[in-house]
């Protein structure tokens, strides 16, 4: 048993002092010695050993090899042993070295695609609502809003009080012509096993309205809050209605039953706005009118087709009538404000709405005298170019007399047979006799 102890404290030695023989023995070498010190010690803890090699001296070595290697060394390599005698052969597993665990992802609501449709859709709805106040067009809201008998009390409500602001915009040249709009969200929650939504937003915007050019100052809105209520249909988000602090009428918080009262006060306005009124709008001193002599007096309902098939021409012509007032006249050019609208109102909207557009517009003629184009700035974000490029003086010197124009075209509509008041105005100017009609 002595010379066993022997033997082991001689091989860890020698095993030990191979410290230099690569990294491929290293690890294996290392952990032996280990074992073998390990062995050793508790063979031969009843033996002395003899005084040289100092067995403290052997396995502070031994340890201090295997530790170093092990630490400096992440990759185990299966690699040859040595051969040791049948009876003193251990048995051992080596654990492979355990791989830190991966930071884990970040994680996603289940609902996130949902919420970036959702917010698709009101950002749609909004775009819509803010052309219309670019086009002076009440065309609907595309696909955004549900036609269900759910919504039916909104949509019906919402698109007569777009309507109304329209009407009243563009009588007072309130057209949105540059605007920008944002809607900042605290909250979307998905629920009812995915087929109702609510957003929670505010929203904003900055606008410069048709009266602040040339200037260009924008009026600006903040923090108008909305609660908003979506629903699934055919796998896709639409709007069910929108509670929001309303100042033309009041919030939709129980959309059906049909809101009746709300639609009559809206009707009402309509009403007032359309109330027509014959006769002429004399011209003041200074201005001057088409046509401008009386061999041109016959020509108007020229003038009036070209801006009918211009301004509105998804509308039949003859259900469309048209105003007009001189701004500038040049060689070839007359710069005017075209005011036309439609005989017959809009059935998804009301009775009592009547589509119309209102812009300015530049006359082409030809060398005789006939109309060759009518341009008018293209609508959408290129506006605000557009008419500068028209129009490099201005659009206009004076502000044009729209709320004129739109009441003889409500009156117009009864009467068929009245001219635009243009012509009225130029036959007053030349014959000096204005006859007023009742």
């Amino acid at each position: 048993m002595r010379q066993f102890c022997l033997y082991g404290w001689q091989y860890a030695n020698v095993f030990a002092s191979k410290k230099d023989k690569g990294n491929m023995r290293i690890v294996a070498g290392s952990v032996i010695s280990v074992f073998l010190l390990i062995l050793t010690l508790t063979s031969c803890s009843g033996f002395r050993s003899t005084p040289t090699p100092s067995p403290a001296n052997v396995m502070e070595t031994a340890i201090s090899v295997a530790i170093t290697k092990l630490v400096k060394t992440q990759t185990a390599w299966r690699i040859a042993t040595p051969t040791l005698p049948p009876s003193l052969t251990p048995t051992f597993i080596i654990e492979p070295p355990t791989s830190l665990p991966s930071t884990p992802p970040t994680a996603i609501s289940t609902y996130e695609a949902e919420h970036e449709e959702i917010r698709k859709v009101i950002a749609s709805y909004f775009d819509k609502i803010y052309t219309m106040h670019n086009t002076f067009r009440v065309d609907g809201f595309g696909d955004t809003v549900s036609t269900s008998e759910e919504a039916k009390g909104f949509l019906k409500t919402e698109l007569r009080k777009q309507a109304l602001e329209i009407v009243w915009a563009r009588i007072n040249f309130l057209r949105y012509a540059s605007y920008h709009f944002t809607l900042d969200y605290s909250e979307i929650v998905v629920y009812d096993s995915g087929q109702r939504a609510r957003a929670n937003f505010a929203q904003g915007h900055s606008v410069v309205d048709e009266l602040s050019l040339p200037s260009g100052i924008a009026s600006h809105m903040a923090n108008v809050k909305h609660i908003m209520q979506l629903r699934k249909e055919q796998g896709k988000w639409k709007i069910i209605f929108d509670v929001h602090d309303d100042r033309s009428h009041r919030s939709l918080y129980a959309p059906t039953p049909f809101p009746n009262d709300v639609l009559n006060k809206l009707d009402k306005q309509l009403i007032g706005l359309n109330q027509g009124q014959g006769g002429p709008v004399l011209p003041e001193a200074g201005k001057s009118f088409i046509p401008s002599d009386p061999s041109e007096l016959n020509r108007w309902q020229e003038y009036e087709t070209a801006f009918a098939e211009k301004l509105l021409p998804q509308y039949p012509r003859g259900r469309v009538l048209c105003e007009w007032e001189l701004t500038e006249k040049l060689e070839q050019k007359i710069n005017v404000w075209a005011f036309c609208l439609t005989t017959m109102p809009s059935p998804e909207i009301g009775n009592y709405y009547f589509p119309a557009a209102s812009i300015p517009a530049v006359i082409d003629l030809n060398t005789d005298g006939t109309v060759q184009r009518v341009e008018i700035p293209e609508y959408g974000e290129h506006y605000l170019f557009d008419v500068q490029r028209l129009f490099p003086k201005g659009a206009w010197k004076d502000i044009p007399n729209v709320l004129a124009m739109e009441k003889h075209l409500h009156w117009r509509r009864t009467h068929p047979a009245e001219p635009p008041l243009v012509v009225l105005n130029a036959a007053v100017a030349l014959t000096g006799t204005p006859t007023l009609s009742p």
